[in-house]
């Protein structure tokens, strides 16, 4: 009893938590919905098992019937789309949902017939436990062989999930055999505590990726190491006056066409060695030809070509993918950066232009 009202309220405050922080967000993602849609769910979850199974006598098989592990897996795949920017289609959430919604009408007609509970209780834990144990078992197998080999196994929340619940089922689904070949009464195949302490990992885990969206560096402040190359920049401008020469000029017009920029790597300083030019010659450069300075036209550069990976329908990727595949060296910079230029995040961006189309 002490052990379950622990995990109680323990995933109530983390849920409770995580939702705050994606209320106060002033734009919200596809994966923010889809979060908040797992966080809501997880309270209701916790809130019905704590009223049915340990304060009210004589209702657990109220808690233990009701079908919400089928939700999880459909869950996880709407995270896995929303993770690449992927809007959901109505139909598509159908389709997914339809074992949940068919469950729910058996379970309400489970509550509201005794003598059904009764007779086919058994079987009714039995055929439940099971459709959930495999859900949670094909949803992540199936996601595991969908990943393209461009994307980082390392990365995205659903990677965890994925694992939860996958363990969750090497507990149920061995347990289950186990009951087919007994016929031992009816009851929950899997320990109520076992379920709550994955449920509890899996709020943490969200909530974390949420606090850690809320430290992206605001659009507003710069890091240290961009105000200083920048001020460097302006120095080598107004120190070099005169006009560049053409031989510099060509040379340096030729390196740019090569898309070197899209290297983390790329620098002045980088530039220079490589060209054997002064880097208040090639700052000059940028400065008459494209009315900007190198820092900021370099990452105007790669900004539009995230745009133009972001606007490619079949294009699945994560954030961290895309900004190393642009040129940043960190998801914090890029977000920056895209916000600097598009006054949006980057999913928000082809959420838009998806919006637009259909």
């Amino acid at each position: 009893m002490l052990i379950s009202f622990f995990l109680y309220i323990s995933i109530f405050i983390f849920a409770a938590l995580g939702i705050h922080l994606i209320t106060v967000q002033p734009k919200k993602s596809i994966m923010d919905s889809v979060l908040m849609a797992f966080l809501s769910i997880v309270l209701v979850q916790v809130i019905h098992a704590a009223i049915f199974r340990d304060l009210l006598e004589g209702y657990k098989y109220v808690d233990r019937g009701a079908p919400f592990g089928l939700v999880y897996g459909p869950l996880l795949f709407f995270g896995y789309r929303a993770s690449f920017g992927k809007s959901l289609q109505r139909k598509e959430i159908l389709v997914h949902l339809l074992p949940l919604i068919i469950a729910t009408g058996v379970y309400v007609f489970f509550l509201i017939s005794r003598a059904f509970r009764e007779e086919y209780a058994h079987i009714y834990y039995i055929t439940l436990f099971s459709v959930i144990g495999i859900s949670w078992v094909l949803y992540p197998i199936f996601l595991a062989f969908k990943r393209p080999a461009s994307v980082s196994a390392a990365t995205g929340i659903y990677r965890y999930a994925m694992i939860i619940l996958v363990t969750l089922a090497s507990f149920l689904l061995p347990l289950l055999i186990g009951r087919l070949n007994t016929n031992a009464p009816p009851s929950a195949p899997i320990s109520n505590t076992v379920v709550f302490i994955g449920m509890l990992a899996a709020v943490v885990i969200v909530y974390f990726y949420l606090l850690e969206q809320m430290r992206i560096v605001p659009v507003t402040k710069e890091m240290p190491q961009v105000i200083e190359e920048r001020l460097v920049e302006e120095k080598l401008q107004a120190s070099t006056l005169r006009e560049i020469p053409t031989p510099y000029f060509e040379k340096i017009k030729n390196y740019l066409s090569k898309e070197r920029y899209l290297n983390p790597d790329f620098k002045l300083d980088n530039m220079s060695k490589d060209l054997g030019i002064p880097k208040n010659i090639i700052s000059q450069y940028f400065n008459q030809v494209y009315k900007d300075g190198f820092v900021r036209t370099v990452n105007s550069w790669r900004i539009a070509y995230a745009c133009q990976l972001l606007l490619k329908e079949d294009v699945e990727f994560n954030i961290e993918d895309l900004a190393f595949k642009c040129g940043f060296s960190s998801r914090a910079s890029f977000y920056r950066n895209f916000n600097q230029e598009k006054a949006c995040t980057p999913l928000e961006y082809r959420e838009q232009y998806l919006s637009v189309k259909v």
